[in-house]
């Protein structure tokens, strides 16, 4: 089990004999995981910021499908139909056959484009060459070139209007690359929070081995005395008893150890079968400096300022505004009537000619000068129920964001000065318990010497002893809620992870240190 491999290295480091498998010092040294590995490690595998790298993808998708609506059109047309038409007695009798037989040979080639303006603009060559088989009836083609525009003057006039929606797609693309980043610092602050914790356990689990290899050297101490009758028997019962206590200790923390293991493995973002070969910590509290003034120089209002402007979950939830805002004018406008101003002007040219090569000449022959043409086409939407419901939708939405963005700057501004004042206290929390330990440390070894010299019993030792691992148990919670503390308030501040050029930069002063601000409008990482 990979827990007996953590006591094993741990057994090698503390000098401590209670498993018989062999194990060197360098060995032991040699295994060992330290925060920043466990952060590269998430950067690189943790779920959270591969969905959100894929929801950048679907997010710029989504933009380029919806840009495909001002795509430049290239269309070309070609088409063969003949018809038969029964003529009248009269024709018939002009015509001399009953029937009238025309063919019809038709191309055409166009390009046209919608600019983000709302305007539509449509260049097309068409000829169609006709042919009947009544006498003296010449095939005849005509050819023309055409430009139509179509300008819209109330619905989708304008590029907030007609191009809305790529607009909004644009910068859901962009939302989507700040809430990769804020993903990122997520995972940075779970993945530290978690070795924190793993760390913690750690530690406590050493105070608890210490702790039974003292009560074993005790029991044995005393029952050796009890064998040579320098001691009572009842005294042993006490002795042992004090062993079981230190054993049931160590059992739950080895158990606390394996579910620490379990979350900073999650944290991770490693495979179940990994979990085995993770080694043990090589970073620990004691790279808490034993003085940080830059507690007493952190303002909240800058901290604060600086959370405001630099959240990436906030700076996207402004950013979802901005393409809320961005559809809803889109929804707006398509509420309204329409009116639209056609223009069509071109020529056209003819030639009668029994040769199939005169459709590629023809739009250059017997010209007879530009025609145009004008229109006006209005529409009014009497009920609209479909445009005003959509509408009403995106205005709800736009105001649920409002409203979720306003509570998350109240909350920021909440959680950090709550989390500032909890780190000065847990500061404080941690001095004096370093001091209490220092003291129990002097209080062993004064009662050790009273035991020696016949002044105290054993039970007075185990009294101390006990009363000091305490004392190191309550320094190691101290040392684990202030870490906690640093790291939650660089995670609230934006402090936690800085970015250049789309790469997460993490360095341990930025894990393991509250953010310095120099001034109240500066914060440096």
């Amino acid at each position: 089990m990979f827990l007996n491999k953590i006591i094993a290295a741990m057994v090698c480091l503390t000098g401590i004999s209670l498993f018989p498998a062999p194990c060197s010092n360098a060995a032991a040294r040699s295994s060992r995981l330290g925060l920043l590995d466990c952060v590269q490690t998430s950067l690189a595998r943790q779920a959270g910021i591969h969905l959100g790298k894929l929801d950048v993808e679907t997010a710029a998708g989504v933009h380029q499908e919806v840009s495909g609506q001002f795509d430049t059109r290239i269309q070309f047309s070609t088409g063969y139909d003949q018809t038969r038409t029964t003529l009248s007695e009269t024709e018939q009798t002009l015509l001399s056959q009953d029937t009238l037989v025309s063919t019809t040979s038709s191309y055409s080639i166009g390009l046209g484009k919608e600019f983000r303006s709302g305007i539509d603009i449509n260049l097309q060559v068409q000829t169609i060459r006709t042919e009947t088989d009544g006498p003296s009836a010449a095939p005849s083609n005509r050819s023309g070139a055409y430009l139509v525009i179509n300008l819209p003057l109330l619905r989708g006039a304008g590029s907030q209007a007609n191009a809305g929606m790529e607009i909004a797609a644009l910068q859901d693309e962009k939302n989507a690359r700040i809430k990769l980043r804020r993903n990122i610092c997520t995972a940075v602050y779970e993945v530290t929070t978690a070795y924190w914790q793993f760390v913690m356990h750690y530690d406590r689990l050493q105070q608890y081995l210490e702790a039974e290899t003292r009560a074993k050297e005790l029991y044995e101490q005393s029952r050796h005395l009890v064998e040579a009758d320098e001691l009572p028997a009842v005294e042993l019962d006490e002795v042992l008893a004090n062993l079981s206590d230190k054993q049931t200790a160590r059992i739950a923390e080895e158990q606390s150890l394996m579910e620490s293991l379990q979350t900073l493995g999650l944290a991770m973002g490693i495979s179940f079968h990994e979990l085995d070969s993770i080694p043990v910590p090589s970073d620990n509290f004691n790279i808490i400096p034993s003085r940080q003034p830059a507690l007493d120089t952190i303002y909240r209002s800058a901290l604060i300022k600086h959370a405001l402007s630099s959240r990436h979950d906030l700076l996207a939830a402004q950013g979802y505004e901005k393409s809320a805002a961005a559809r809803m004018k889109v929804l707006e406008n398509q509420s309204r009537s329409s009116l639209d101003l056609g223009m069509k002007i071109g020529y056209e040219g003819f030639q009668e000619n029994s040769s199939y090569d005169a459709m590629l000449t023809t739009p250059f022959s017997n010209l007879p000068g530009l025609s145009w043409q004008a229109s006006l086409t209005y529409e009014f939407p009497v009920e609209n129920n479909e445009a005003q419901g959509r509408l009403s939708q995106q205005r709800v939405q736009l105001r649920r964001l409002q409203v979720s963005r306003k509570e998350l700057m109240r909350t920021i501004q909440i959680n950090i000065d709550t989390i500032l004042s909890i780190l000065r206290k847990n500061r404080a929390e941690l001095e004096n318990a370093q001091k209490t330990e220092e003291l129990y440390a002097r209080a062993v070894a004064n009662q050790l010497l009273k035991y020696k010299l016949g002044m105290a019993t054993q039970i007075d030792v185990i009294n101390t002893q006990d009363r000091m691992i305490q004392a190191r148990l309550n320094k190691i919670a101290a040392q684990y809620k202030y870490m906690l503390a640093v790291t939650k308030l660089r995670f609230e501040s934006a402090t936690l992870v800085s970015f250049k050029e789309e790469q997460a930069q993490v360095g341990m002063e930025m894990l393991t240190t509250p953010p310095v601000i120099h001034s109240q409008a500066t914060v440096a990482d």
